[in-house]
């Protein structure tokens, strides 16, 4: 049940629609419901006899404004005397309902994702003097939702008014924030592309940002909202490392992952905790680690988390070869990349393989400045799973700073084809199809026979500049036109180079 408004006596028509002014998601519920009003007053003086008072809502996603819209309806009709009760009722669970009779002259809305034509239908004939709407979600494309699809049209002709409703757009969070920002007495200072940062939340996630902005504000005497009241970044070319991340073929798990990490770290924003982030990427050669962790950059600079600021190094970039000058040449790396991520690539070659090496001061620097600078700050260290493992052990303070361990799974012979026809597809070269089954089969193999020296990814880019090469070769020899398309005879005559030769295992004493 819901209350409406308690003086609908004093209130226009007019007053009662501009309700909806400050409600956002609606696309064209405010015109929609303009006509609407209109046309109560029309049906009321019995000067219109088509159509009905019915209407169906197209409901998608989370819409806080949503009782808002029912409270406004409910006080139109009440307004035109159609109905004669303050509140309205929901029908969640109309198969239940015995008796189809029910309370004339009051607005009644089905939210109910079980509907069925037919009981709707007598609901609705059974109660001509009642308004109902029909709340119909957004669903999947799976045979439930096709079934209630189906259903939904079936009945459609029992209401003829349509809105929409729909989680709010950037553009409408945008004005959002800049409205509630004026109706605060304080000086909207950010652009359009700083506010992308926090756009992405729901417009109750973005009132607890603009309420702790205010806050801060406040404290620092200052009328000004800034990106740095707001905690946000400049990056314009917002959001697009997490759309280059799910392009990548394979990988899910490690996609879920670095999900949820965006998720975890922005819930701890909210509650104005700033999380370590910290990682570790574990997998053989050419998995993607270094590609991830170039994403993962890109990503919190995306969502205002980080800057935009991607430092890359391996061992000779952190340790010296003279006591003392490690610290200085490992320090100086970590202010490069501070404010945004520092990736170290096969970080267990810090550890040290005799007494004149330094790794180990790196290794204490590092260590370190993972905890001073937690907050603004994300070292990600990759390598091989075993090797990394055993990097882990060798000091324990990394248990307490690494925050997330990764592992990247070696490609599967589907996954490895299609980083191959993407190379292909990129260097705008032509496959012939009878080249398919001579790559898979050779891809099958390597991965079937493979090593500690497996590439992964590179296997695909070796096959690759490989084939080109062979193709080039053709193409010059035979003087030929068509210089772009790729056949299986330059396919074979690689595969057969490359092709790693099964380890044979012998059976019985050797004499």
């Amino acid at each position: 049940m819901e209350n409406i408004l308690d003086n609908e006596e004093k209130q226009t028509t007019e007053d009662i629609v501009k309700e909806l002014d400050n409600c956002i998601g609606f696309n064209n519920a405010k015109e929609v419901i303009t006509e609407y009003a209109e046309y109560l007053k029309l049906y009321k003086e019995e000067k219109v006899h088509i159509g009905n008072r019915n209407i169906i809502i197209y409901k998608s996603g989370i819409n806080r404004d949503y009782n808002k819209l029912l409270n406004v309806i409910n006080h139109l009709l009440f307004k035109e005397e159609i109905t004669t009760y303050k509140e309205y009722e929901v029908l969640k669970d109309t198969m239940r309902l015995r008796n189809p009779t029910l309370d004339q002259q009051k607005l009644y809305v089905i939210d109910d994702p079980n509907i069925k034509d037919s009981k709707v239908e007598e609901i609705i004939d059974s109660n001509v003097n009642a308004v109902f709407i029909l709340v119909v979600y957004e669903k999947g494309d799976n045979f439930e939702s096709k079934k209630y699809y189906s259903t939904v049209d079936n009945i459609r002709n029992k209401f003829f008014w349509e809105l929409t409703l729909s989680e709010p757009t950037e553009q409408e969070k945008n004005k959002y924030i800049k409205k509630v920002i004026k109706q605060h007495h304080f000086s909207n200072k950010t652009t359009d592309k700083e506010l992308k940062a926090i756009t992405c939340y729901d417009i109750e996630t973005i009132d607890k940002c603009l309420m702790s902005a205010f806050i801060k504000a406040t404290k620092e005497e200052t009328t000004e909202i800034t990106a740095k009241e707001l905690n946000i970044m400049k990056n314009p070319n917002y959001r697009t490392g997490l759309k280059k991340l799910n392009k990548l073929v394979g990988l899910e798990d490690v996609k879920q992952q670095i999900q949820q990490i965006i998720d975890y770290v922005q819930v701890h924003k909210q509650r104005g905790h700033s999380p370590t982030l910290h990682m570790i990427f574990k997998g053989n050669p050419g998995t993607g680690k270094t590609e991830v962790a170039r994403l993962v950059g890109e990503i919190f600079a995306d969502y205002g988390i980080l800057e935009d600021k991607f430092v890359e190094v391996g061992r000779n970039d952190l340790v010296a070869g003279y006591v003392g000058q490690t610290a200085l040449k490992t320090q100086k790396v970590i202010e490069q990349a501070l404010g945004g991520v520092l990736f170290i690539d096969e970080a267990y070659s810090l550890l040290p393989n005799s007494e004149r090496d330094y790794g180990t001061e790196a290794i204490s620097t590092l260590i370190k400045a993972m905890e001073d600078h937690r907050d603004n700050l994300c070292v990600i260290m990759a390598g091989y799973s075993q090797e990394m493992e055993e990097f882990l052990k060798s000091n324990s303070g990394f248990s307490s700073r690494i925050a997330f361990k990764i592992d990247f799974p070696d490609y599967s012979t589907e996954e490895l084809y299609r980083i191959f026809t993407k190379l292909v597809k990129e260097g705008h070269f032509k496959l012939n199809r009878n080249c398919k089954a001579i790559i898979m089969d050779f891809l099958y193999n390597e991965i079937k026979n493979k090593n500690s020296n497996f590439g992964n990814g590179r296997l695909c880019r070796n096959l690759y500049e490989h084939i080109l090469f062979e193709q080039a070769t053709r193409v010059r020899k035979n003087k030929l036109k068509d210089i772009n398309t790729i056949i299986a005879e330059d396919v074979i005559s690689v595969v057969n180079k490359m092709k790693t030769k099964a380890i044979s295992r012998k059976i019985g004493f050797s004499a």
